[in-house]
């Protein structure tokens, strides 16, 4: 007699469905009362000194001025034209807050959307209860929505170019561009576009492209061709700010651990100034291996983004938060891919990281040895995350991988 395949039972079957929207239920709950206590606390504040900036550019820009006659305001005009709506300052600031979190439970939806497949069962919503508690239950996002600034709207624009990376690249690619127009120094991680195994390249290249010259168009029509060399004086004025920094721009500026002001590049002694020459060719050569050998769309998005927070002269300690999604994709391969050697050695080190740079009071960090730790930690895991992506084989059955090269343009 053949042998018949055990069928599951109903009640077992069952069973796991009021489990796993049991486990649902329970992280909405964990997201939901994280999000009232960010919200309330930013609240409690006052405006943010960032937004304030925003909403005088807005100001500026609705009595038909320059924006950048704003003290402040590096941005592109997008910024201020998001904020137009918005005339009373503490009402901005509430409304500001509230979309801010919402673009943060957008993120984290978005990466656990772009492994769901992966996830069966209480997986999904077990990465959903990590990644919410490690971005809500954290002293760097307080600072944020204190400040008012923009880190989980840019976060959840790069999450949603990851999770549409392999099924809808023109898509992706023009998101990340608008992501590049929010913020301009995102404009880096778009050699994401050209990784290894990504779908058509010239078709993605296209759309970004695109987004960019029209809105530059209407830039330019409303504002003026003079607003485009205003935005780019006034970044280059503020390339240096008196501000802490959490780049390896730090080795050239605040090394050694010290309780001053950052020194400017060019007074930066000789010793600062080639460890952060090395570093800064090690973090391009991050990014350029991440273009490489990719392993996931995903992954590689984050690697990419991480080490571009890096780069950037002015790094402030909210862009940790671009880094943090390293940890939920990590934890969504630990939860669902055959080995998991290297994803197990990757969380367990980003959860060190996620200890020291997100919980530590941020009285102790702003200077001296603390945040130099905090520093090297994060070019560690960003290395290590990156080496590690490197390293792995191709995993076929993941639903998130790349289209074969071949389909490349």
């Amino acid at each position: 007699m053949g042998s018949v395949g055990v069928r599951p039972r109903p009640g077992a079957a069952r069973r796991g469905r009021v489990a796993t929207i049991a486990a649902w239920a329970a992280t909405s709950a964990l997201a939901g009362l994280l999000v009232v206590q960010r919200y309330r606390e930013a609240l409690a504040g006052g405006v943010g000194i960032d937004l304030d900036v925003w909403l005088a550019a807005a100001r500026v820009v609705r009595g038909g001025g320059d924006p950048y006659t704003v003290p402040g305001y590096t941005y592109t005009p997008l910024m201020a034209w998001l904020l137009l709506p918005l005339t009373d300052r503490h009402a901005a600031m509430a409304v500001w807050t509230a979309a801010s979190l919402l673009a943060g439970l957008l993120a984290i939806a978005f990466v656990v959307m772009a492994h769901r497949r992966r996830l069966p069962g209480l997986r999904a919503p077990l990465l959903a209860a990590v990644a919410a508690a490690t971005l809500m239950y954290s002293r760097v996002l307080t600072i944020d929505l204190y400040l008012g600034q923009a880190q989980l709207l840019l976060l959840s624009l790069l999450a949603l170019a990851a999770l549409l990376g392999s099924r809808r690249p023109a898509l992706s690619a023009a998101v990340l561009a608008i992501a590049a127009l929010l913020k301009t120094w995102p404009a880096i991680i778009g050699v994401w576009l050209a990784r290894k195994d990504a779908p058509p390249r010239i078709r993605a290249g296209l759309a970004a492209l695109g987004v960019v010259v029209a809105f530059c168009a209407v830039w330019v029509w409303e504002l003026g061709p003079g607003s485009v060399g205003s935005m780019i004086a006034t970044t280059i004025r503020f390339g240096e700010q008196p501000l802490n920094v959490y780049s390896v721009w730090y080795f050239s500026r605040q090394w050694p651990p010290s309780h001053g002001a950052p020194t400017p590049v060019r007074d930066a002694p000789p010793l600062g100034q080639a460890i952060t020459a090395i570093l800064l060719l090690l973090v391009v050569g991050l990014i350029i291996l991440a273009v490489l050998r990719p392993d996931t769309p995903s992954l590689a998005l984050w690697n990419i983004a991480a080490a571009t927070t890096l780069l950037i002269p002015v790094s402030h300690p909210a862009y940790r938060l671009l880094v943090l999604p390293l940890l939920w994709v990590w934890c969504a391969e630990l939860l669902g891919r055959g080995s998991r050697v290297r994803p197990a050695i990757a969380v367990a080190v980003l959860s060190l990281w996620w200890v020291l740079g997100f919980r530590v009071p941020e009285t102790t960090i702003g200077s001296g040895w603390p945040q130099f730790a905090i520093v090297v930690a994060t070019f560690a895991v960003v290395a290590l995350s990156t080496v590690l992506a490197a390293l792995r084989g191709p995993d076929p059955t993941a639903p998130e991988r790349a289209v074969p090269s071949s389909a490349a343009a």
